[in-house]
């Protein structure tokens, strides 16, 4: 079942303000549905990045788009004269998307995708029980998930980690710790993870070796928008 809530024009620039911090890092597909013509795909596999009001004489809104490797290459779509907002939200998905009808009747749709889930053996995590000493660590649990896993090679084969990156720390409760090796630091997943409880600490030991270690400290903390 679909419901859908109009966004009341009002409230657009609070609500997108935080849309953004909602989804930022969130795999994303963008497209377009034009009165009379096939729905145009515009971008796929990319991360939401933000969307924003442009006020002035043309109001517009524009959404930006990265890849979680270059989060400095931006990909900007620009919706000219928005007249509709609109939330549709699946009752079995917590994913939403995002409805903008223009004054042409054009609509421009970003649908927020959850991470796709590993096929059988590809993620190449590694096990261990370990005592937490974070201080936020429950008392009662002297032993935690310390699940290890390497990325670096995902890179050279054109692969994207995000998906495996998160059915990982799905499996992590309080206390519990992925320590994540990657070529390069991963800024954006640290908002990403950040609204789902956990904290960080970073360590560069080579040129293109980083390692992350990713603690939950809090249950999700994420709200819906």
């Amino acid at each position: 079942m679909t419901s859908h809530q109009t966004v009341p024009r009002s409230h657009w620039a609070t609500y997108l303000q935080a849309l953004s911090e909602r989804y930022q890092g969130q795999p994303v597909a963008l497209s377009q549905e034009r009165h009379g013509a096939p729905t145009q795909t515009i971008a796929q596999g990319l991360y939401f990045a933000g969307i924003s009001l442009e006020g002035g004489e043309h109001p517009a809104l524009l959404v930006q788009m990265s890849r979680l490797d270059h989060p400095e290459a931006h990909l900007s779509h620009r919706v000219a004269l928005p007249t509709l907002m609109l939330r549709e939200e699946e009752s079995h998905r917590a994913i939403a998307r995002l409805v903008i009808e223009d004054a042409q009747h054009d609509r421009t749709v970003l649908d927020f995708q959850e991470p796709q889930s590993p096929g059988p053996r590809r993620l190449a995590a590694k096990l261990d029980r370990v005592q937490c000493d974070h201080p936020r660590c429950p008392l009662d649990a002297p032993s935690h998930q310390r699940l290890e896993l390497d990325v670096r090679h995902y890179h050279a084969e054109g692969r994207e980690p995000f998906g495996d990156i998160m059915a990982t720390v799905a499996r992590l409760g309080i206390g519990d710790a992925l320590v994540l090796h990657n070529t390069f630091e991963p800024a954006p997943l640290y908002a990403v993870l950040g609204r789902k409880g956990f904290e960080h600490a970073s360590q560069q030991i080579a040129e293109e070796h980083w390692i992350i270690t990713f603690t939950r400290v809090e249950p999700s903390v994420l709200g819906r928008v």
